[in-house]
């Protein structure tokens, strides 16, 4: 399979110090489907930025 046909994975050339080459499959996050955990967080950071930006928006 090619890059082009699967755009999530990539391979990954490490050179070490013995001079072998190691190819490693690296994933990227999959932004569209995020875990419930996920969405949990990236929401509580969310409130956390309008909090701030409220309490400098009524202090200042």
């Amino acid at each position: 399979m090619t890059d082009e046909a699967n755009p999530k994975h990539y391979l990954e050339t490490s050179i070490f110090r013995n001079g072998k080459e190691s190819e490693q499959e690296v994933a990227f996050e999959n932004v569209n489907n995020l875990t419930l955990i996920q969405k949990f967080y990236y929401g509580q950071i969310f409130v956390l930025i309008g909090l701030i930006l409220t309490t400098c928006i009524a202090y200042c």
